[in-house]
């Protein structure tokens, strides 16, 4: 159908009917209105350090800085660069850290989601005046992983459950001198399998 403008410039075609080109404009502002509600879809990043120990270069992630929507994941085997360094307002929607060595210092990360150590003896350490903050964290998490660790020489905050060692035997969170951890509720073990879980926190 066409307009009875357009009908001057295409002698024999039908100007368009007033209510299906009423009704084509008003699908067509729907669509447009719903692509814009949308949400921001989340994706998974890995810290890969291939261009230093920078956080907030992208250059240094599988997919780009993490946004609050994204996950971040500081995998096994440890990568080049593995201490991070945070800027002053980091954030992600989830850090796993599944590799062994790596570190976080400076700056602060706030998560909207959860903050996993869980791999097989993955250990990360928070230095040198990093500030983690998380609705809950758990070390040790999946059954047949064991020696996960977290050190916190600067400062963990969870507002719910910090857990160690839900599933899985041997894992700690060592919180040593100048440190502090706090969570509302502060779990040692989970389901029957678990064994052998530790907090240690240094005078």
């Amino acid at each position: 159908w066409l307009t009875a403008r357009e009908a001057e410039w295409f002698p024999g075609r039908r100007p368009s009917h007033p209510a299906r080109a009423g009704l084509l404009h008003r699908l067509f502002v729907a669509t447009v209105c719903m692509l814009a509600a949308a949400p921001a879809v989340a994706a998974d990043t890995n810290w890969t350090g291939a261009v230093s120990g920078d956080w907030a270069t992208a250059g240094n992630w599988s997919a780009g800085v993490p946004t609050g929507a994204d996950n971040a994941f500081l995998q096994s085997p440890l990568t080049p660069n593995p201490a991070i360094s945070l800027p002053a307002a980091a954030v992600a929607n989830r850090l796993t850290v599944t590799g062994s060595g790596y570190s976080l210092t400076t700056g602060s990360l706030a998560l909207s989601d959860n903050f996993y150590v869980d791999g097989s003896a993955a250990l990360l350490s928070l230095t040198s005046g990093a500030r983690l903050t998380s609705p809950n964290a758990t070390v040790g998490i999946s059954g047949g992983n064991s020696g996960n660790a977290l050190a916190v020489s600067s400062s963990l905050g969870v507002a719910g459950t910090l857990n160690v060692g839900y599933d899985g035997t041997g894992n700690r969170l060592d919180v040593v001198a100048g440190g502090s951890a706090s969570g509302a509720n502060v779990w040692i073990g989970g389901v029957a399998s678990s064994a052998s879980n530790a907090v240690q926190i240094a005078a």
